[in-house]
C-alpha cells in the first residue's frame, strides 16, 4: 500500500484525563498513532532493511516448522523489524488508514485479511499483535504493509504447534505473498 502525500498530523497530543471516556480513549490512541506513524516517516528504512529483517524471522520460522525445537528457536536473538507501529485493534488501525487517505476498499480488505489470521491464532491461545511496517521503495516512494506478529511458547506440542502455525497462516480466503512463502516452509 503506498500513500503520495506526506500524511498531515497533529504532533501535540492532549493531556491524558484521569476519568476518559471510551471516545476520549480512542481519540488518545489514534492520536498516539498518528505521532508514531509521524516519527517513523521521519526517519523510514529502506525496503531492504525491512526484508533483510523479515528474512531473519523467517529462517528462524522456517527452522522451526521444518523440525527444530521449541528451545532451539527461542536460542534465537529477537529480531525486530523496523519502521513498525503497533495497533491495539482493528478499528483503531481503519480510523488511522483513513486519515492517512487510504480508500475504504483496501481498508477494508486489510481488516478482513489480518483479522482472519489473529481470529484464527486467537482460537489457539496466542495473543497476536497488529502493525503496519513503514518503508520507502529503491524509487523513493513510502509504502506501509499490515503484519501481524505472534510469540511461540517455549515449550509445549511442537507437531501441535506447527499444525496450528499453518491453519493461521491459512486462514484468510486470499493469500498474501508473504502467506504463500510462510506456506512453503512446510514443503
Amino acid at each position: 500500500m503506498s500513500f503520495e502525500e506526506e500524511p498531515k498530523f497533529e504532533t501535540e497530543l492532549p493531556e491524558k484525563s484521569t476519568e476518559e471516556t471510551a471516545e476520549e480513549r480512542e481519540e488518545r490512541i489514534i492520536n498516539e498513532k498518528i505521532r508514531e506513524i509521524a516519527d517513523v516517516l521521519g526517519n523510514l528504512p529502506s525496503e531492504e532493511e525491512v526484508a533483510a529483517a523479515e528474512e531473519k524471522i523467517d529462517a528462524c520460522l522456517e527452522k522451526f516448522v521444518r523440525g527444530g525445537s521449541l528451545e532451539k528457536f527461542h536460542k534465537e536473538p529477537d529480531i525486530d523489524i523496523p519502521g513498525k507501529v503497533e495497533f491495539p485493534d482493528f478499528n483503531i488501525l481503519a480510523k488511522v488508514m483513513r486519515i492517512m487517505g487510504f480508500e475504504e476498499d483496501l481498508i477494508k480488505q486489510t481488516v478482513e485479511h489480518e483479522s482472519a489470521h489473529i481470529k484464527e491464532a486467537k482460537k489457539f491461545g496466542f495473543e497476536p499483535k497488529l502493525y503496519l511496517k513503514f518503508f520507502k521503495t529503491k524509487e523513493e516512494k513510502k509504502e506501509c504493509q499490515p503484519w501481524f506478529q505472534i510469540e511461540l511458547p517455549k515449550r509445549g506440542d511442537e507437531e501441535e504447534l506447527r499444525k496450528n502455525l499453518k491453519i493461521i497462516v491459512e486462514a484468510p480466503l486470499e493469500l498474501s505473498e508473504s502467506d504463500l512463502k510462510t506456506l512453503d516452509m512446510y514443503e
